[in-house]
């Protein structure tokens, strides 16, 4: 993801910073092999965030505030934005993450993931619910809700009224093999 002004790597910078501590906590909780038993994409963020320099951290700050900005602008004008959890349909337990989804390649392991974080990156409410199975496949798809700044009870509610009128919870299988 590409924050405005800011380089493509931005996120990635931010995030690693945040896997820095949870690093710290699990070697301080568990002991020194901890990071051996956590997932080589976890370890991948914690190394990154260890030997990055303090201009790539405060660049990358610089774009999430402009980024920030200009979805509270956006978000100024609206009361509700519906769009999906995710790019692509649920995969096969098995594989770790996305590579590839309709032509388009997934370089990091959270790019298929975008619609999701992309929105937990500014201060606003958002929540994702069932809303249907995709067809042929009986796995489930998701749709997030997203309000303006402290719309937080307005969402909920919508997202309530939406799950009385369609109970996909009762439908979507618990063991989706």
């Amino acid at each position: 993801m590409t924050f405005p002004g800011g380089s493509g790597a931005a996120l990635q910078v931010l995030r690693a910073d945040r896997f820095v501590s949870l690093g710290q906590e699990l070697l301080r909780e568990c002991g020194p092999d901890a990071l051996a038993a956590v997932k080589p994409e976890v370890a991948g963020e914690i190394s990154r965030g260890n030997s990055q320099s303090v201009q790539a951290l405060r660049e990358a700050q610089a774009g999430h505030q402009q980024y920030v900005a200009r979805v509270l602008a956006f978000m100024a004008e609206y009361q509700l934005l519906v769009l999906p959890t995710v790019l692509a349909p649920p995969f096969p337990a098995g594989k770790r993450w996305l590579t590839e989804h309709l032509g388009v390649s997934f370089a990091e392991y959270t790019d298929w993931l975008v619609l999701t974080f992309a929105l937990s990156l500014a201060p606003l409410p958002v929540l994702s619910l069932p809303c249907g199975v995709m067809p042929g496949s009986n796995l489930p798809i998701g749709m997030q809700l997203v309000g303006p700044p402290g719309s937080d009870a307005q969402l909920l509610t919508v997202a309530a009224a939406y799950e009385r009128a369609h109970p996909w919870v009762n439908r979507v299988p618990r063991d989706p093999a």
